[in-house]
């Protein structure tokens, strides 16, 4: 489990920056740098990431529609894997 924390640290401490600034030229950046390493996780990493609540908040709340777009696309395309059953 260290690899999901160290894959998703970057992307939540990114994320909190960018909750400190005002809108602007340097939050945008910030938060599509955070979505760009978001959607390159490997979707085991990104589905068990403490980070996806923060990540969400921001695809869900920023006035650029491509970071939502892509966070969208990128959980679209996660393949659901079939529950196992214990006998």
């Amino acid at each position: 489990m260290r690899e999901t924390n160290d894959s998703t640290s970057g992307i939540k401490v990114v994320l909190q920056i960018a909750d400190g600034l005002n809108t602007g030229i340097a939050q945008l950046a910030l938060l599509n740098a955070a979505v760009e390493k978001a959607v390159r996780l490997c979707d085991e990493v990104l589905s068990a990431s403490s980070t996806l609540d923060l990540l969400w908040t921001w695809g869900v709340r920023c006035e650029d529609r491509a970071i939502f777009d892509a966070l969208a696309t990128k959980f679209m395309q996660i393949q659901p894997k079939a529950a196992t059953t214990s006998n």
